[in-house]
């Protein structure tokens, strides 16, 4: 949460990515995830926003004790959330660059982990929906969705694929990435777990260093 260290008045900000949450929320929700898997209370991907009455400073105070103490249980292997963990604060991290105007690095040291689990979420997608598989390209790296022989291969800038995988693009910006066919079969499987394409742009193509 470096991000916020010094823009603790950031915190009545819209996140377009996320409709409804403002900053706080977005750093509410990030809380909230941690202290149920210390807790062992259910499931984080079912956290919301927490106590609306702490403002961010509190937020962050909070953040520095949850964050670390969930790092701690993560290395020991004490957590089955390891996955939807990274691949949650990975996400909202970005939502937060973008409406900080703050970078976003193709280098991210979690974004090829959150990538790969991305891949394979879309992928159980495409599976449940009886479609035959993708060819998932980025720069450096391939994945493929879903199973068997992938009909089509879709290829695009590093970030502007990701977040098209986890709700951060709409089916128009999705469907202008560079497809080998045409994607319409293929639109509808973005919609899965907890990710839903938004109905409005709400982030332009990416301009990152190493995509």
């Amino acid at each position: 949460m470096g991000l916020l260290g010094d823009r603790a008045d950031a915190g009545g900000l819209g996140v377009p990515q996320c409709p409804g949450w403002m900053v706080r929320d977005l750093v509410g929700h990030l809380v909230e995830v941690c202290r149920i898997v210390l807790d062992g209370r259910g499931s984080p991907i079912d956290a919301g926003v927490g106590d609306p009455g702490v403002d961010v400073a509190g937020l962050l105070a909070e953040w520095e004790v949850v964050g670390e103490a969930v790092d701690r249980l993560m290395a020991s292997g004490g957590t089955r959330w390891a996955g939807p963990l990274v691949l949650d604060a990975f996400t909202h991290e970005v939502d937060l660059r973008y409406v900080l105007g703050e970078p976003v690095s193709a280098e991210h040291p979690a974004f090829e982990w959150c990538f790969k689990l991305a891949v394979g979420g879309w992928g159980r997608s495409l599976s449940a929906r009886g479609l035959p598989a993708v060819l998932v390209s980025v720069a450096g790296m391939e994945r493929v969705a879903g199973e068997g022989e992938p009909a089509v291969r879709v290829r695009g800038e590093r970030l502007d694929v990701y977040r098209a995988l986890v709700g951060r693009r709409t089916y128009g910006q999705i469907a202008a990435l560079d497809w080998s066919g045409d994607p319409g079969r293929w639109l509808g499987c973005f919609e899965w777990g907890p990710f839903t394409p938004p109905e409005r742009v709400v982030e332009g193509q990416s301009t990152v260093k190493g995509s």
